[in-house]
């Protein structure tokens, strides 16, 4: 890596995902960018994560294998060790969608910008993409308005706020924040990212949402369309919840796909 100071940090957070975390660190080391380093944090794996790192190591700047809190824990713990002016979090088994990612985002940072985000493509296990496109800052009271993947936020800012331990939507709640204190957003026309679907906020979909409204509400965001969206989704997912053990693999598949069809890159406000 550059021995100069580092513009741009990527942080990985992995646990038990070696085949995953391989595709990652190879994605960040083809980046044309110079000035950024590369943080891997590790979850105590028992796969062999830690020898993927051992083989990679060439391309790792920093990383930590231990046991942590979950994975807004260990995303912290990558904060506290990168060095770089912003930071991306991107996760084990993701990967950016061109080798020129960085060096096109970092040339559209203007003077004053706090938080920079694009578009991500998401995979689903059957085959199925979406592009999850970002969305203005006015559509935060909606829900998240990009993938974590897809967000470049000021170094300062994720160590002074740190993520909520414990929660699913740590993310969403530290736009939230940011939001409230007027931090500068930036949304950028750049497909930044491509992201395996089935995240935690996906598989506990439900508390994920109680989660959101209760952020929305605590951030004077909870009007009515905002009320509206949420309804709709709680109904969709708890609907989802009961059918979708009854239906065969192939009626499932065209659901899904029907769903993105339907609903393309808004889901990602979910």
């Amino acid at each position: 890596m550059t021995d100069a100071s580092p513009l741009l940090s990527i942080v990985t957070v992995n646990r038990n995902m070696a085949d995953g975390l391989a595709r990652t660190i190879a994605s960040v080391a083809s980046q044309d960018f110079a000035l950024h380093e590369y943080v891997v944090v590790d979850g105590a794996s028992t796969d062999a994560s830690v020898d993927v790192i051992g083989r990679h190591s060439g391309s790792i700047d920093r990383w930590v294998s231990e046991r942590d809190a979950g994975i807004y824990d260990a995303m912290n713990k990558g904060v506290s060790l990168a060095r770089g002016e912003w930071v991306l979090f991107l996760n084990s088994g993701d990967t950016f969608a061109g080798n020129n990612v960085l060096s096109a985002v970092m040339a559209a940072v203007k003077p004053g910008d706090d938080i920079l985000y694009g578009n991500a493509l998401v995979r689903y296990p059957a085959g199925a993409t979406r592009i999850a496109t970002a969305f203005g800052l006015e559509n935060l009271a909606y829900g998240m308005i990009c993938s974590h993947q897809a967000l470049f936020a000021r170094r300062e800012l994720l160590a002074a706020d740190p993520f909520t331990v414990g929660k699913i939507r740590s993310d969403y709640e530290f736009l939230v924040r940011c939001r409230a204190k007027n931090r500068t957003f930036h949304r950028v026309p750049i497909l930044i990212a491509e992201v395996e679907a089935g995240g935690l906020s996906d598989r506990r979909r439900m508390v994920a949402l109680r989660e959101t409204a209760a952020l929305l509400y605590r951030g004077g965001l909870f009007g009515p369309r905002a009320m509206l969206r949420l309804g709709f989704l709680f109904v969709w997912t708890a609907v989802g919840m009961a059918v979708k053990p009854l239906l065969p693999g192939p009626v499932l598949n065209a659901v899904r796909r029907c769903k993105v069809a339907i609903f393309g890159a808004r889901s990602n406000l979910s």
